[in-house]
């Protein structure tokens, strides 16, 4: 019996598994209590941590070589998580080596983020890195929608792995008309959800002739708030 992730799991799981290997015979499980991010989903990495007493005779085995990250984020791991009283002991290591030492960043909100992002983009590019040469790595897919409006309205090219774009998404491409703003134009920024201020604010190239929404998203990139200077005309469209 093989489990998965474990440091992910729940105490209803644990006794589960309990349940159907009292005596841990054939059981083996696979985790890093590092990783365990999900506690507000009730998982508790007390359940890898106490693996060895929870199942006595069981043998632990350390993967201690990591074939993805060079040597100086490794080591920046390795001192982050030293500070954690309770742990398991590991000194992660990598034959691949670099003189780049990862930096750590504090920025106000994802707008500031993006700006950060972006223009040591261009600035590369200018250097003659092609884009196609330069990354950025998110945690989850939906991490990354301010950067890719941020980049459409730049008309920087991209190409995303892992899930839609977010201007291809659904609740973007299919956002409904809310005739609110032509009676009350001063409150439209602040009734609209935020993916739809998201969505307003991108590139009209990349939205033109879509639909009446697609027009209205080219006059705020343009002119800011519709309603408050071209009214009629975009009452009429």
């Amino acid at each position: 019996m093989l489990v998965d992730e474990y440091q992910d799991t729940n105490a209803l799981q644990a006794n589960t598994l309990k349940r159907l290997s009292p005596e841990g015979r054939g059981l083996s499980v696979v985790g890093d209590d590092a990783q365990s991010i999900y506690s507000f989903r009730a998982a508790t990495v007390h359940n890898i941590l106490d693996f060895p007493k929870t199942w006595p005779g069981a043998t632990v085995l350390k993967l201690e070589q990591n074939y993805r990250s060079v040597q100086p984020i490794l080591d920046a791991t390795n001192s982050g998580d030293r500070v954690v009283p309770n742990r398991y002991n590991k000194d992660l290591f990598s034959r691949r080596r670099s003189a780049q030492k990862p930096k750590l960043v504090t920025l106000v909100d994802e707008d500031q983020q993006s700006d950060y992002v972006h223009s040591p983009l261009l600035q590369h590019l200018e250097a003659g890195i092609p884009l196609s040469r330069q990354a950025v790595l998110f945690r989850t897919a939906h991490h990354s929608d301010a950067l890719e409006v941020e980049l459409a309205r730049r008309n920087i090219p991209f190409v995303k792995y892992g899930g839609l774009k977010f201007l291809e998404a659904a609740q973007c491409e299919r956002c409904p008309l809310d005739p609110s703003p032509c009676r009350k134009p001063a409150r439209f920024d602040q009734r609209l959800p935020r993916p739809a201020n998201f969505w307003m604010a991108s590139a009209p190239a990349m939205l033109a002739g879509r639909s009446p929404i697609s027009r209205l998203a080219g006059l705020t990139f343009e002119h800011g708030n519709p309603f408050h200077r071209r009214r009629g005309r975009a009452a009429v469209e």
